[in-house]
């Protein structure tokens, strides 16, 4: 065992998850939060008594140039961090962003997120999360594949560089899988895909993973065996956790007390990771704009008891049982410990 069972990371919420619930299928179901800005949504997850401990921002539609320090400065009042930041590449992408074909498109995906990593010093974070919406293709005649790996790779190393030799050195790129949305398939769909791409980077320290729980689940893949791959390759700067319901579009649900969710917990404390694990969920569209907020200490709550069920379970009886081949004892004894949680 690497510790005491006791985490040494940190929960931090998602600013997204406080969203009108508009969709395309059906439209504004909490007026009340359309057009908030980010100052008011913070606001609204630090008066809900949340239990998070920092925040995580899309650049420049949650954060910008314009009002990052009124949130910087809001967060400091509280006692509060940002835990990372991300590139907006989704929202502005159309043939792809760092990996495109079209070389402006590519040089303006870059800056974004060299503006970005230009806000990380400026809000006290180090990690800078690629989650690749922009990397997406709909038919395999608008993609020529290595061609647009390479592209990734020189974008990827152009921006570390920035870092390296204009910035303090300091920023690390987590990038984030998903195997669908906003395109039919994205370049990156699974965690494994970019431990293979780290060995196409110059510095392969400065680019790790943020793997997420729902996007392993929405392959129908183990998020653990996931977990325990990075970890294992030191490729881990951030976690998203949440919970997937079947593999039919992201849910993006709260964190349940389950036998899933528990051995993450454990591989993070085992670990002895050091990060930020964010509640990466949205709201189901027919809750109210006050179950926004109610969500997120939901997810954090069950996660701490899934933390305080990591110390109490005997696991040196589940190793031995294991030896023993007694695997049914190892899953009743797992499930009676749940149940008491």
């Amino acid at each position: 065992m690497a510790n005491d069972r006791k985490p040494k990371y940190k929960h931090s919420a998602c600013v997204w998850t406080l969203g009108d619930g508009s969709s395309r299928f059906t439209g504004v179901s909490r007026p009340a939060l359309t057009g908030a800005d980010t100052v008011k949504k913070v606001k609204l997850i630090l008066a809900g008594n949340t239990g998070v401990s920092g925040f995580e921002f899309h650049y420049p539609n949650e954060i910008n140039e314009k009002n990052f320090k009124a949130i910087r400065t809001l967060l400091a009042g509280h006692g509060k961090e940002t835990a990372m930041l991300t590139p907006n590449n989704h929202h502005h992408s159309t043939h792809r962003g760092l990996s495109s074909a079209h070389a402006s498109e590519r040089k303006a995906a870059i800056e974004r997120a060299k503006r970005t990593i230009d806000l990380a010093y400026e809000m006290g974070t180090t990690v800078i999360v690629f989650w690749q919406g922009g990397e997406k293709y709909d038919d395999y005649s608008s993609i020529h594949f290595q061609d647009a790996i390479r592209h990734y790779a020189d974008s990827v190393n152009q921006i570390i560089r920035y870092d390296k030799e204009q910035k303090g050195d300091r920023c690390v790129l987590a990038a984030e899988a998903k195997p669908n949305e906003p395109g039919r398939y994205m370049l990156f769909q699974t965690d494994s895909d970019y431990l293979a791409f780290r060995s196409l980077v110059a510095y392969p320290e400065k680019f790790k993973l943020n793997p997420e729980t729902g996007h392993s689940e929405l392959t129908g893949l183990d998020p653990v065996q996931s977990l325990a791959w990075i970890i294992a390759c030191d490729g881990l700067a951030h976690y998203h956790i949440n919970k997937q319901h079947g593999t039919k579009f992201d849910t993006d649900d709260q964190v349940d007390v389950d036998k899933t969710r528990l051995f993450i917990i454990r591989e993070l404390i085992q670990s002895g990771y050091r990060g930020y694990v964010g509640h990466d969920i949205q709201p189901r569209h027919n809750y109210t704009a006050e179950d926004n907020v109610k969500v997120i200490r939901e997810s954090v709550r069950n996660a701490r008891t899934l933390e305080k069920l990591v110390s109490a379970i005997n696991w040196k009886l589940l190793s031995r049982l294991e030896q023993e081949g007694e695997y049914l004892e190892a899953k009743v004894y797992l499930d009676k410990m749940l149940k008491r949680s």
